[in-house]
């Protein structure tokens, strides 16, 4: 690997088909990116990727779209959860275009050209993990880039515990006396707030979820700051 990085700077390399062991310390400096596991399933994905993070960076995870029935689990999980969950790392289509219609052509472009605004901010930021799956049914994970200029805030809800009341999810690392706008995927402002607030007292209403009675929701927002 070391020879054939000298002889082509500009290859690529995925240490994808190691099992258990595809992914390690000793491995980074040969591989650019690693395949976290062939369980693609966006609810898998969420508890796999959450212990990923814990050592990994997220630049260095794969992480596909694929179909909305799994092939495995046969799970049907919404175009939504599966590249929320996807643009916490590498994103990657694993399912083929041509098997898509246009309507669903023209929210996969919608979804990559959000990704790739977000994309210098997730690969590149510092995260910061809030709620875990394992723990809560929750996944959220914040990106905040260097010099605090943007940030973004992804947050998968993957089950839901009858009677159990969930605060909002506090944001770090933000500049506190900065203000933020909230935008969507839509390239849509759904509001501006100040570090200090969101990292207080959460973000308002249901941009935290703080109505979590669905199984299976998420979002990813991008932070920019204004000031």
């Amino acid at each position: 690997m070391y020879r054939l990085r000298q002889k082509h700077p500009h290859l690529r390399i995925q240490s994808c088909s190691g099992g258990g062991g595809r992914i390690d310390l000793g491995i980074l400096p040969r591989c650019d990116q690693a395949w976290t596991s062939d369980n693609a399933d966006a609810v898998y994905r969420t508890c796999i990727q959450d212990d990923f993070s814990l050592i990994y960076p997220a630049r260095a995870m794969e992480c596909s779209v694929t179909h909305g029935k799994h092939h495995q689990t046969g799970r049907i999980s919404s175009l939504d959860l599966r590249f929320d969950v996807a643009m916490r790392g590498v994103l990657g289509i694993g399912t083929p275009l041509v098997q898509l219609s246009q309507r669903e052509l023209a929210k996969y472009r919608r979804k990559i050209a959000f990704y790739k605004r977000i994309r210098p901010t997730v690969q590149e930021g510092d995260l910061y993990r809030l709620p875990v799956a394992a723990a809560d049914g929750i996944s959220a994970w914040l990106f905040v880039a260097p010099g605090q200029s943007t940030a973004v805030f992804s947050i998968s809800v993957i089950e839901h515990f009858y009677g159990t009341f969930y605060f909002l999810s506090v944001l770090r690392g933000l500049d506190t006396r900065a203000i933020y706008r909230l935008i969507n995927e839509h390239e849509k402002e759904i509001g501006r707030f100040g570090g200090l607030q969101l990292m207080t007292l959460g973000q308002p209403g249901e941009f935290a979820f703080s109505d979590l009675t669905c199984f299976n929701r998420s979002r990813t927002l991008l932070l920019e700051r204004v000031n």
